[in-house]
């Protein structure tokens, strides 16, 4: 396997690419062809229980090869060693300490209630 440095996040602005902002590697392996036919679509139509008429099938399926290309390209990448993570800033959440900060005033809410019982507030039952 080959590694190629590929430039990623180029706009393109009146016929002049700009500069990069971002250089990711990539490690290639043998280009596989990957294209979809009208029953693949229909296939994966169904299983995302999608309706799909039968004149988008050519369409659709020229929109999903190259989505596919990218995923297998994606698959491509050397990831050896490489640790999983949940979000791409690694950062520890700051917990507080575990104290009470309010005092209990549970009976100074309650006092205007038009009927507490046990500590809770009553209300007319509305289904019977």
């Amino acid at each position: 396997m080959a590694r190629i440095a590929c430039r990623a996040h180029y706009a393109r602005f009146r016929g002049r690419l700009a500069a990069p902002r971002a250089q990711v590697l990539f490690t290639t392996a043998p280009e596989i062809p990957v294209s979809l036919d009208k029953d693949d679509v229909r296939t994966i139509a169904h299983l995302a229980r999608l309706a799909v008429d039968e004149s988008r099938l050519d369409a659709l399926a020229a929109e999903l090869t190259p989505v596919l290309a990218l995923v297998e390209r994606l698959n491509a990448v050397d990831t050896e060693g490489v640790e999983p993570m949940a979000h791409p800033v690694s950062s520890a959440m700051h917990l507080r300490a575990d104290v009470v900060s309010e005092s209990d005033e549970r009976d100074a809410l309650q006092k205007p209630a038009p009927a507490v019982h046990e500590g809770y507030f009553t209300v007319p039952r509305v289904i019977e």
